[in-house]
């Protein structure tokens, strides 16, 4: 290579520029999907995404999975943001709108930083929750309504795909019994709207075996990517 550089000095410049110039609109041009998974705590995303992590990667370098948000930014309550937490916040924390703007920061950042550098590798992100979960359970995140939160799902980039995790309210309260049943047909039933609105693409049933919730998984994101590259997806 050296030999080669010395011997063709201009024609070695011009490959590296054009490498170079690859690496930098290659964000630009993001050929993976990113998903996000829905569903009140219970309802199987935990079970959902290590069979997606530790199963086949499907037509993807790698499954990297992210916890509602990019989490670039450090945790306001001093928990990681990439970890889960042991039980649901039900409580409001103080400066809603300063919160909402602190997060909507980290989902600007992350889009741009890691969530497209990732899916122009053809790498599967996939976010358990998303930023309309803050919608649909404000106080999770020290929000005391979903007023801010609706201001920042408007603004903040989205997921390719939302799949809502959908099943009966008191098979769900029984395998985590955190939130009452009554909390937890609530939102379904905020799911449920944004399904019929269209911002929600998919619902699978979580009676499915887990197995087949990732299969079906899967090809929903196969499905999004063809939807991103332009192409027609194949029948099945």
């Amino acid at each position: 290579m050296l030999r080669h550089a010395l011997r063709h000095p201009l024609q070695s410049l011009a490959s590296i520029t054009r490498q170079a110039f690859r690496r930098v609109i290659a964000p630009l041009f993001p050929c993976a999907p990113v998903i996000g998974v829905v569903g009140p705590d219970g309802v199987g995303k935990s079970t959902l995404l290590g069979l997606m992590t530790g199963g086949s990667k499907s037509i993807y370098t790698k499954v990297i999975v992210r916890h509602w948000r990019p989490g670039l930014l450090p945790n306001l309550g001093g928990r990681r943001p990439s970890a889960p937490a042991a039980a649901p916040r039900r409580h409001a924390g103080r400066m809603p709108w300063l919160r909402v703007a602190y997060y909507f920061l980290d989902y600007l950042l992350g889009h741009w930083l890691i969530d497209r550098r990732d899916t122009c590798r053809q790498r599967l992100v996939i976010y358990d929750r998303c930023a309309l979960d803050m919608v649909v359970d404000p106080l999770r995140y020290g929000l005391s309504s979903a007023r801010p939160a609706r201001w920042l799902w408007r603004f903040s980039p989205k997921p390719d795909l939302i799949i809502l995790l959908d099943g009966d309210p008191a098979i769900i309260h029984g395998r985590k019994p955190e939130l009452p049943a009554e909390e937890i047909a609530s939102q379904l039933a905020a799911w449920r709207a944004y399904v019929q609105d269209g911002t929600v693409g998919a619902v699978i049933d979580t009676a499915t075996p887990p197995e087949v919730i990732a299969d079906k998984v899967r090809e929903l994101a196969i499905g999004a990517t063809m939807k991103k590259l332009g192409a027609k997806p194949p029948n099945h």
